[in-house]
């Protein structure tokens, strides 16, 4: 894949003024059983970078002249270190996201995530303090200190 120049920082500032910008969540989990009944297991990660800081859904925006696909790929090998088809990837919700500084698209892509894959996920250290695992069966059990743009994602997962 080819390397994509950083913008100076007055331009990006000058882009989050004007554009929207194209952000891609990744939901990795899969339904198991407990003794209480099925859960839907979900990776959740603690970010460090504002407006994100928190516990979130790994993901980044699109470069220019990026597919989609492409992006799927690079986030998911970026933000957790696994590699994934995007053409398994199951759109699951779409929202936007208004900041103080900017205004991002966020669609949500579901990836089955084995046990296997569990023990392959190597942290962006750069953006996540940690990870866990959530265990939800409706959406209460969604925490309440997740970004909006996460909990409708969520959300969403948990209608399908």
């Amino acid at each position: 894949m080819e390397q994509i120049s950083q913008l100076s920082e007055e331009d990006w500032n000058k882009l989050k003024e004007i554009g929207v910008l194209p952000t891609f969540d990744l939901i990795f989990g899969r339904t198991i059983r407990a003794e209480a009944g099925w859960y839907k297991k979900v990776l959740v990660v603690r970010r460090k970078i504002s407006p994100y800081v928190g516990w979130a859904l790994p993901g980044l925006r699109q470069y220019k002249d990026e597919g989609f696909r492409d992006t799927l790929k690079r986030v998911a090998l970026d933000e957790i270190g696994l590699k994934v088809n995007p053409r398994q990837g199951i759109i699951v919700n779409q929202a936007d996201g208004r900041f103080q500084e900017r205004q991002d698209i966020s669609t949500a892509y579901f990836f089955h995530l084995t046990s296997e894959d569990e023990s392959k996920i190597i942290l962006n250290q750069d953006h996540f303090k940690s990870h866990k695992f959530l265990y939800l069966n409706n959406t209460s059990d969604i925490p309440r200190n997740m970004g909006s743009i996460y909990r409708s994602h969520l959300t969403a997962y948990l209608e399908h």
